[in-house]
């Protein structure tokens, strides 16, 4: 056996014993009373909460919870949760500033996935903002056609969908695993970083867009001409021949990249 396959294999154990001692010590704070059906006969409640005055900025952190936006200028801010007894919510708005942070009774949550339904539905009283920050562990995130300043989202694992989102200044998007499309989309600049999972364009575009993926691929339509530096170890590359004056980073380790241009 080579040295590089012999140090691969120790790592490989070394893991596993350490995952198998985190896991004891989770299950002995619950007295090894381990028992997947009450996990997943988790009881939910819908809390729903209203706001009037100007909303400006967006702030959610969440541990766990599908994210979604509506645009309902009919109406005052309103927010809809779903949450349990193990994963509530702190929502507040102070100042034209809409902030929502989960709370995770639980010392230990190896088991998130149990927690299916949990979401956070924001309905907005008009479609423009400064700031979006949304800072999200397990979930999807969906945004609508919204205009802002200034939009970053961060995500473990979980998709992220913007569809006919203006960013005038900065869009950034990092999810470890998990998907990142956006649909007519613009922006002033555009940073997107996936470790795990595709990017997809349709007819987007911004002054400077820089993506990478890891593992997965980048595809899909840009508006405009660009100055296009395309890269992947391990996977075909196609993109339009191009001298715009905008500039186009596209980079991937494992998985194509495809763009074409829009009319």
């Amino acid at each position: 056996m080579k040295l590089a396959t012999k140090i691969l294999v120790a790592a490989g154990v070394v893991l596993m014993v350490v995952g198998i001692i985190i896991m004891s010590g989770a299950m002995a704070t619950t007295g090894f009373n381990f028992n997947v059906k009450e996990l997943s006969d988790v009881e939910y409640e819908t809390k729903n909460y209203k706001f009037s005055g100007d909303l400006a900025e967006i702030d959610i952190d969440s541990s766990i919870a599908d994210i979604e936006f509506f645009v309902d200028e009919s109406k005052d801010l309103s927010i809809e949760i779903k949450q349990c007894d193990d994963i509530t919510f702190d929502v507040a708005f102070n100042n034209g500033k809409l902030t929502i942070k989960s709370k995770d009774k639980k010392k230990f949550n190896f088991f998130g996935g149990f927690y299916t339904d949990l979401h956070i539905y924001v309905y907005l009283p008009k479609a423009e903002l400064d700031k979006v920050k949304i800072d999200g562990s397990v979930g999807a995130v969906k945004i609508p056609a919204i205009t802002c300043n200034d939009m970053k989202i961060d995500e473990s694992t979980g998709s992220t969908t913007l569809e006919g989102v203006t960013v005038k200044n900065e869009l950034k998007i990092d999810s470890s695993t998990g998907s990142i499309k956006l649909v007519n989309v613009t922006a002033g600049s555009m940073d997107l970083d996936v470790s795990t999972g595709s990017i997809y364009f349709e007819d987007c575009e911004a002054d400077e867009i820089n993506a990478d993926a890891s593992t997965g691929s980048i595809k899909g339509t840009l508006k405009g001409e660009y100055n296009y530096n395309a890269d992947s170890s391990t996977g075909s590359v196609s993109v339009p021949s191009s001298d715009g004056n905008r500039k186009c980073r596209l980079k991937t380790s494992t998985g194509s990249i495809k763009i074409t241009r829009s009319l």
